[in-house]
């Protein structure tokens, strides 16, 4: 069956054993609810705002239902047309500019500090890179691996950030690069762009470097999401040379940053595997199939690690100002390099040391 152990990389009794903070039923509770109840919202949100769409269009005329859907179309914000624009700032692409970041929300709202507790989840910073980062001007390209199954970190270490990079927090120049879809879906849409999200286009990115923002993009996107194995660490990065690209024209250091517990929170299938991928190649849609905590949307207790590495200079050397075909492949070779070295550095500490980091 689908919950069976054959369609599912590893069962239950499979999992490896790892040092983890043990937790009370009430907390593994308390988790189970916040990361299942926020789920719950945001469907329910969605599906009743469809329901609220058919009627107006089935009920109204045409011309009353133009006049009513027509702004938000005509700006992309369609989808999130019954979200009051008064508070959300409908109307606007924020994702499309400087995104609409509120600090505030992303550190204190509740759920988000009952799953950061849950997952316990703590940043570690280089010393080169704490250094680095004191400087008035300092910018960077954050690349983390792996993506994983659904990406929960990188929304909850948005709260965390300050506490390790006080200089670009004070300046509200990090940015996160997230999907286009993410800001066509109510509510997901406003969680992204509350916690430092804009859009991952190129032209997008690029404004955000030339207006002095630093980026924190996941550069195996849902290639690496779709290939998510428990128990197993391996990212998608041998074809992905487009940040190194961009770092490299921009003048800008690239980061290397490791995410230990990222893979073991969900246990995964690969039942129609191909057709997922498929999916993926053709409209970059992911569809992953998992499940974490009671068989939920909540990932299991695993203790989570953000290691940041030092700061790689990936334009050292470069002679115009965009790289050659061998400039390019040689910087990708010692960011890949680097990274494995951070990876292999680490691992023993956060109870990782009979693993190996599998590069595709």
């Amino acid at each position: 069956s689908f919950w069976s152990s054959s369609s599912f990389v590893l069962s239950y009794d499979e999992k490896p054993t790892m040092a983890k903070k043990a937790l009370s039923f009430a907390g593994k509770l308390k988790a189970f609810l916040a990361w299942n109840g926020l789920f719950a919202f945001i469907l329910s949100f969605n599906v009743a705002s469809l329901v609220v769409a058919y009627y107006v269009v089935s009920t109204q005329s045409i011309a009353t239902s133009v006049a009513l859907f027509l702004p938000f179309l005509l700006s992309g914000n369609l989808p999130q047309y019954f979200i009051g624009s008064s508070l959300f700032g409908i109307g606007i692409r924020h994702e499309m500019k400087d995104g609409r970041i509120w600090p505030e929300f992303a550190e204190n709202f509740f759920v988000f500090k009952i799953m950061r507790d849950f997952l316990n989840l703590s940043i570690e910073v280089s010393t080169e890179l704490q250094e680095a980062e004191k400087q008035l001007d300092a910018q960077f390209i954050f690349a983390i691996f792996p993506h994983g199954t659904g990406s929960d970190f990188r929304i909850l270490m948005e709260g965390m950030l300050p506490q390790h990079f006080p200089n670009l927090s004070k300046r509200k120049a990090i940015r996160s690069l997230a999907a286009t879809v993410l800001f066509r879906i109510p509510i997901i849409a406003q969680i992204a762009l509350y916690t430092g999200c804009i859009d991952a286009r190129k032209q997008v990115a690029e404004r955000a470097l030339s207006n002095g923002k630093s980026l924190v993009i996941l550069p195996g996107g849902e290639a690496e999401q779709l290939m998510t194995q428990y128990g197993i660490e391996k990212i998608y990065l041998r074809k992905r040379k487009g940040f190194i690209k961009l770092a490299m024209k921009k003048k800008i250091p690239v980061v290397p940053v490791y995410v230990f517990g990222c893979n073991d929170m969900f246990l995964t299938s690969r039942l129609f595997y191909k057709a997922r991928h498929f999916l993926m190649k053709k409209f970059g849609v992911c569809i992953p199939f998992y499940k974490g905590l009671w068989g939920s949307m909540c990932p299991f207790e695993v203790d989570t690690s953000i290691v940041f590495g030092k700061p790689i200079n990936v334009f050292d050397g470069m002679k115009g100002d965009e790289p050659t075909k061998e400039e390019l492949d040689h910087s990708h070779q010692i960011f890949c390099e680097e990274l494995e070295k951070l990876f292999e550095e680490k691992k023993k500490a956060f109870s990782y040391g009979d693993r190996k980091l599998e590069i595709y």
